[in-house]
């Protein structure tokens, strides 16, 4: 039989229509977050622009490290639950979810960004449960600007995992249709010790258990790779003192910067390496790699998120077989 003519998979994909943009399309209403805090929320409006473009309805939200409870009192829609506006006022001076609101009101985009302050797993998903209904959320897509999220805990290194992994299981029991994790940044969290051969064995792993949803390429040329480093530059001029290595890494890649590329002097201690990989999201079912994180169970019961850093800290004192590291061959 003609392979072109076989009936296909129930539940597969097609490569004529991204898998990422194919599993959003039936939702109405999409909540896109940053997982690992700060800037991560800035790797969400690529995606955030596309769908807004298809006439999608998206919402932003962002696990904040800005001093949240200084902010006005009427910009809290529940508890640990923030709605930052353009006008939203705050003495601090690190405040990525208002710089992006403001640059998103100055392009006439929906201009709210939820902010949720440093939690462990119950508030965190209180929060998350809050949006959800009172937004009529059928779609969480977290963002992770990098790849902490895809670690499963006996790797060699993982990083900075502890806002990825809160997000991850405070997201992960909510009843909500779709699901997803989607990383942009491959190759950034090597300056945190990251061994990527062994994020690219983990998406192997979840593309045999169904999980894997692909890569799917910024174009460097396309509108959103255009106004996402406008965002970037924005936030960057919004906040010299601390601008994102992350998204500066990601914007660059996006117009075809390669290698060493210096644009802040909080990297002036080891080597980048920006390239094409590094604006590509590598998309994945959330609920799949959750079961498949070796420590979630421990972090389930936190309230803060000390809690979280010390039980994940616990379980690694007690890892003994952790992954050799092992260098790409090619």
């Amino acid at each position: 039989m003609n392979p072109a003519a076989l009936p296909p998979t129930p539940g597969a994909f097609s490569l004529a229509v991204p898998p990422l943009l194919a599993a959003l399309a039936p939702a109405r209403s999409i909540l896109i977050a940053g997982a690992g805090g700060g800037f991560d929320v800035y790797a969400g409006p690529p995606l955030a622009f596309a769908l807004w473009h298809g006439g999608a309805q998206v919402h932003l939200a962002s696990l904040s490290f800005s001093e949240l409870e200084l902010i006005d009192r009427d910009a809290w829609v529940a508890e640990h639950v923030a709605a930052v506006q353009p006008d939203t006022t705050s003495p601090d001076w690190y405040f990525p979810e208002r710089t992006l609101a403001r640059w998103l009101a100055a392009h006439e985009l929906p201009s709210t960004v939820y902010a949720f302050p440093p939690l462990g797993v119950q508030p965190l998903r209180a929060a998350y449960r809050h949006l959800v209904e009172q937004l009529d959320i059928d779609a969480v897509v977290l963002v992770d600007g990098g790849t902490d999220v895809l670690l499963r805990g006996d790797e060699s290194n993982l990083g900075t995992p502890v806002e990825d992994i809160t997000s991850l299981a405070a997201v992960a029991a909510l009843d909500v249709p779709v699901k997803l994790v989607t990383s942009l940044g491959f190759g950034i969290d090597a300056y945190d010790g990251v061994n990527h051969v062994q994020v690219l064995e983990n998406l192997a792993a979840l593309d045999r258990d169904g999980g894997y949803l692909g890569a799917l390429s910024i174009p460097g040329s396309s509108r959103e790779a255009a106004l996402y480093r406008d965002a970037v530059a924005d936030a960057q001029a919004a906040t010299p003192d601390r601008p994102s290595i992350v998204q500066g890494q990601i914007a660059a890649a996006t117009s075809g910067a390669f290698g060493d590329i210096r644009f802040t002097r909080r990297t002036g201690g080891g080597d980048l390496l920006v390239n094409p990989l590094m604006a590509i999201y590598f998309t994945v079912d959330l609920d799949k790699l959750a079961a498949r994180c070796l420590y979630l169970d421990r972090i389930e019961s936190t309230i803060g998120r000390r809690q979280v850093i010390t039980r994940i800290q616990a379980f690694r004192d007690e890892l003994r077989n952790a992954r050799t590291p092992r260098t790409f061959p090619h």
